[in-house]
C-alpha cells in the first residue's frame, strides 16, 4: 500500500529524472521518521530518502555528507534534493553490509579498510564547520506511551 508522502516522493522523483519509467522499492528505514526507497532507472540505481520535513531537518545531514565526501569518505553523492519536501536523491551505496561480509579470511582487510575510515573521519577539518542544530523540541510522545 502505498500512502501520501510515498506517492508525494513518486511525483517529485517523476519531475526530478523527467520520467515515470523507473520502480521504487522500499530500500530500509531507520529510528526516526526517516524513510529510503532504492529506485531503479536504466540500470542504474539510486537511494530517494523520504525525510518529513516537519519532523526531520536535512541540512545537517548534506552539511556532512558534503565534508565526508570532500576528505575522500564514501558517502552518498546527492543528486538532487527539496528540503521544502523534505526529498533527497542520492547515490546507492549498495545492498551489502559490512557484517555480511565478514569471514575468518576477509576480517583483517575489512577491519583494516574500517580502521583507515575512521582516520579519515578523525582528521576532519571540523574547526569553522558550521552544521544547523537539529531540535526535536517539537515532538512528543503520546500520553499513553512508556519510555
Amino acid at each position: 500500500m502505498i500512502d501520501k508522502r510515498q506517492q508525494e516522493l513518486l511525483k517529485w522523483l517523476s519531475e526530478v529524472l523527467k520520467t515515470d519509467g523507473f520502480t521504487c522499492e522500499t530500500a530500509s528505514s531507520d529510528a526516526s521518521f526517516r524513510r529510503y526507497f532504492r529506485v531503479s532507472l536504466l540500470g542504474q540505481t539510486y537511494i530517494a530518502m523520504d525525510a518529513p520535513p516537519e519532523k526531520e531537518d536535512c541540512t545537517a545531514f548534506l552539511a556532512i555528507t558534503k565534508l565526508l565526501r570532500q576528505q575522500g569518505v564514501n558517502a552518498p553523492k546527492v543528486f538532487k534534493q527539496s528540503l521544502s519536501k523534505g526529498f533527497l536523491l542520492l547515490s546507492d551505496l549498495g545492498k551489502a553490509c559490512f557484517l555480511d561480509k565478514l569471514t575468518l579470511e576477509s576480517v583483517d582487510n575489512l577491519y583494516s579498510q574500517a580502521v583507515g575510515v575512521l582516520h579519515l573521519v578523525h582528521e576532519l577539518p571540523v574547526l569553522g564547520l558550521t552544521i544547523p542544530a537539529v531540535s526535536y523540541t517539537h515532538l512528543t510522545l503520546p500520553t499513553n506511551s512508556r519510555v
